[in-house]
């Protein structure tokens, strides 16, 4: 076997297991985000969880609303099959989330909003699942760049194969010139 040969096999062996992992990643990843995107929505349960995204500030009749919450707010129009809107406060902690998007039925990746009443200037942070969000970061880091990796092997590798065979058949026949 040449080394040129060699350094295909063993380029396209590589090639097949990133991408057999990055396969497996996404389908192990995308089995716990299902789980875990559910459990973000629930009413139930801890009111700090998924992953910070993003804060910003609370305004402060924002945090005085939010104080003076006795029970929590549960919006009656959802449909039976979806998780209703919800502000659910314990001690001084509040979970809020909206089911209906201004994206509506685009929306895949669900958000909640995050406060502690305890900080000393509360935020509204963010917080979304963390499966969903190394699947990103998958894609983004690993697969493109190999895309782009294999579509630039694969032209330098036939550039030099159409250039060898031009150069070969241009040495191998003889010339007849052509009358114009």
């Amino acid at each position: 076997m040449n080394p040129e040969n060699f350094l295909t096999l063993l380029w396209q062996a590589g090639l097949l297991a990133c991408c057999g992992a990055a396969i497996l990643s996404v389908i192990v990843l995308s089995i716990w985000g299902l789980f875990d995107a559910a459990s973000l929505t629930q009413r139930e349960g801890a009111l700090k969880r998924g992953v910070k995204i993003s804060s910003q500030p609370l305004l402060p009749e924002q945090a005085d609303f939010l104080r003076s919450l006795t029970e929590d707010i549960l919006d009656p129009v959802a449909p039976s099959w979806q998780t209703p809107s919800f502000i659910r406060k314990q001690a001084s902690e509040v979970l809020i989330y909206v089911s209906d998007s201004r994206i509506g039925r685009f929306r895949r990746l669900a958000y909640v909003g995050y406060v502690n009443l305890n900080a000393p200037r509360p935020v509204l942070e963010f917080r979304s699942s963390l499966p969903y969000h190394l699947l990103l970061l998958i894609l983004l880091v690993f697969v493109f760049p190999l895309v782009i990796a294999g579509f630039m092997i694969n032209f330098s590798a036939e550039k030099q194969a159409i250039e060898a065979f031009l150069r070969e058949q241009v040495t191998s026949r003889p010339t007849t010139a052509q009358p114009s």
